[in-house]
């Protein structure tokens, strides 16, 4: 399912805030019952005929905060882990590609890659598809910030191909990579992914 940035944020954060819920309401519920425990007499346990009704609403009470914990954590896992970013550039007015993000929630992503390309990235890193759909080649330039690595060429997408890397960092001619960056993790080197035309 190819959904939009703010659809899997709100998948994302709605499956978190679920889980959260769940583990406040399991707090509210083991205080209360903590206290009810200490307060009350010992009542001997009798049964009553009839509806079940209470039963039931007495079962789902009890385990429905920790069931909202447990499908929150996995519908977090799950976005995570199944969803793969998309950038498709399409053909804008005049004739001038745009790109748009998106992401493919879930299934196999599966686009024609382009020559040179190979789908061999580890399933350890998040990976970005660059599907060009527009009638001009596009390509992806890696900038180098530091380090001895020798830079790699750009990666040219004609149209109908895809490409994938670790990243599209920035995305059009007007969207450059700046001119140096923070190392951030002190490790000498940083690398930005540019999606740009002619």
């Amino acid at each position: 399912m190819l959904v939009s940035a703010l659809v899997r944020s709100v998948l994302l954060y709605g499956a978190l805030a679920l889980a959260g819920v769940g583990l406040i309401a399991l707090r509210v519920i083991g205080l209360r019952c903590g206290r009810a425990r200490s307060t009350s007499p010992v009542i001997p346990s009798a049964t009553a005929r009839g509806s079940r009704w209470p039963a039931i609403r007495h079962a789902l009470a009890r385990w429905s905060p920790l069931l909202a914990v447990i499908g929150g954590l996995a519908g977090v896992w799950f976005v995570k882990t199944h969803s793969t970013e998309i950038v498709i550039v399409t053909d804008g007015a005049g004739g001038a590609p745009q790109a748009v993000r998106d992401y493919q929630i879930g299934g196999t992503v599966a686009y024609a890659l382009a020559p040179g390309q190979h789908d061999d990235h580890s399933t350890l890193f998040d990976r970005t598809w660059v599907v060009n759909r527009s009638a001009r080649a596009v390509r992806v330039e890696t900038v180098q910030y530091g380090g001895f690595f020798p830079t790699n060429d750009p990666v040219a997408i004609p149209p109908g191909t895809a490409g994938i890397f670790f990243d599209i960092d920035h995305i059009g001619p007007t969207d450059p990579p700046p001119d140096h960056v923070e190392d951030e993790v002190n490790l000498g080197i940083a690398f930005r992914e540019w999606l740009t035309w002619d």
